[in-house]
């Protein structure tokens, strides 16, 4: 036996042995001193990662998500059994572990292995994947084992304050939302037992709340309830970072105002918002309740060029247009352009992923500048809703 290192030495190598080399034996037969053969030699095993995939890319706090590993064996050689290890931070410095698998991964090819992962907190997480985590297998290189991956986790939903009530508490980085009480203080006031009848009024006219945690990729409504005891009549107006977003509402008629508004994404890209109630006068500023909502928001412009997704688009939530074609003849606002179905009376569109526990609202635009009068129905699977518009009067129906 001859130890031979075949350091250096890869794929197909040719071998060449000779006895008696220099002939410094007399033998009967000269002639079958040599050999020669080839040796493959594989290069050794080197697990690596291959990607890190969540099953939603935006995760909210207390959300399930499965997250996929793609372990990868550059080298030639079976890479042995190893235990693999997923951590919520860097677990040199005190990361939390999620869970390990014990995986093998034959020569030249990858695994994938999935994880559970429930966050329990809204903010930035770092996932650490620790690959052969206990030094296992023999490898090429041992300093690629390590991988991660900067996941920005949103704020549970949906978030009730009840100002002025027993929950309505005060912001603080921890806890991502509350009111923001600057200025003079506020005062808690309350003129009943509905929930509508607890109030926060500030002094110096402008009530505010703060929300962080917000992801870009998700749309939120903002619910407010503005109700007033003292019959003052302020005129009131809802702004998110500065910026008017709604009012004035006249709290004059003693009424409950309830206002849900979308808010624009832009407002939220850098994933915080301030909310402001503000008044003018020396009455203060009063609010009731402040609700944050993440919402299933999906928009179709029909007929546009480019808002409006063929099913099932490329969004978490698949949805779209089935058959029609875009027809823009009639201008290009959204209440202009239009799908046309014309080989049957029915044109369709489809949405995937919604939650039977929820209930969701489907907002409908109607509009024609001339021509026959056209009368139009909406059914869901099927099924009359009841609704109809004739599109005759030339009016924008919403």
């Amino acid at each position: 036996v001859l130890p031979w290192d075949t350091l250096g030495f890869t794929g197909d190598v040719p071998v060449r042995v000779v006895a008696d080399p220099y002939d410094r034996l007399a033998e009967t037969d000269e002639t079958n001193n040599e050999s020669s053969t080839t040796v493959t030699i594989l290069t050794r095993p080197d697990l690596l990662s291959g990607g890190i995939a969540l099953s939603n890319p935006e995760p909210m706090a207390g959300e399930s998500v499965t997250v996929t590993l793609t372990i990868s064996n550059g080298g030639q050689t079976a890479a042995g059994t190893s235990v693999l290890a997923l951590y919520d931070g860097n677990p040199d410095t005190g990361g939390t572990l999620l869970g390990t698998r014990t995986i093998s991964v034959d020569g030249s090819t990858q695994n994938t292995v999935g994880f559970s992962w429930l966050p329990s907190q809204a903010g930035l997480h770092r996932l650490f994947v620790q690959i052969d985590r206990d030094d296992a297998v023999d490898e090429f290189n041992e300093n690629n084992n390590r991988a991660w991956k900067d996941i920005y986790v949103g704020l549970a939903s949906p978030i009730l304050l009840d100002s002025g009530g027993t929950n309505d508490p005060v912001y603080t980085d921890t806890l991502g939302y509350g009111y923001v009480d600057s200025g003079q203080p506020d005062v808690v006031a309350s003129c009943g037992s509905e929930p509508y009848e607890t109030l926060r009024q500030d002094p110096g006219g402008e009530v505010m709340y703060r929300f962080d945690h917000l992801l870009p990729g998700h749309f939120y409504h903002l619910d407010l309830t503005l109700y007033e005891c003292d019959g003052a009549g302020r005129q009131e107006d809802i702004l998110v970072d500065g910026n008017p977003i709604a009012g004035p509402e006249d709290l004059s008629d003693g009424r409950i105002h309830h206002l849900s508004l979308r808010l624009d994404p832009a407002l939220y890209a850098d994933r915080s918002i301030t909310v402001g109630v503000q008044a003018g006068g020396i009455d203060g500023a009063v609010v009731s309740a402040v609700n944050l909502y993440d919402v299933d928001y999906r928009y179709a412009d029909a007929g546009s060029a480019s808002n409006d997704p063929q099913y099932p688009g490329t969004s978490q939530r698949p949805y779209g247009w089935l058959d029609g074609v875009p027809n823009t003849a009639w201008g290009i606002l959204p209440y202009q352009s239009v799908r046309v179905e014309q080989s049957d009376s029915t044109l369709r569109y489809r949405f995937d992923a919604l939650d039977p526990a929820k209930s969701y609202q489907a907002h409908f635009t109607f509009w024609q500048p001339s021509g026959a009068g056209r009368v139009q129905k909406i059914q869901v699977d099927g099924a009359d809703t009841g609704v109809s518009v004739d599109t005759g009067d030339y009016q924008v129906h919403r």
